[in-house]
């Protein structure tokens, strides 16, 4: 704030020479950027991120959107029917509502079966067994 004050004080100062002095505020305010951890990319000055904040960052790509929601142990219903040792659909309740996830199982498994999720190989896929019918 204090550095674009003194900018327009020296615009005003200039008074017919302004696009010099204008020029001059905009690489100060450049040049402070910089020494405040600041770096000018295609025209516009963004914040550089610490390594630690680009390892977290790098670790959410290999979460399912919230860490703390596991779908292991979740029960769920088949949506597209799973052939032994194939790939099929299930929708499993995660975070207020409902998500489809790949789905793979040992034996076959029809269309709205429930099904309960006993391993997350990957982020968008599940391995689950059949239910018990009661």
């Amino acid at each position: 704030m204090i550095l674009w004050i003194l900018c327009l004080a020296l615009i005003v100062a200039a008074g017919s020479s302004l696009p010099i002095v204008w020029i001059a505020a905009m690489l100060l305010t450049v040049r402070v950027g910089a020494m405040n951890g600041h770096r000018h990319e295609a025209g516009r000055a963004s914040r550089s991120r610490s390594p630690a904040r680009r390892e977290r960052s790098v670790m959410r790509m290999d979460v399912p959107g919230d860490a703390d929601q596991s779908p292991i142990g979740m029960i769920g219903q088949v949506t597209v029917s799973i052939p032994s040792g194939g790939l099929g659909e299930v929708l499993l309740p995660l975070r207020g509502g409902t998500e489809a996830f790949a789905a793979w199982a040992d034996q076959p498994i029809a269309r709205r079966t429930r099904v309960l999720v006993v391993e997350c190989p990957s982020a968008r896929s599940v391995i689950v067994v059949p239910l018990p019918v009661d």
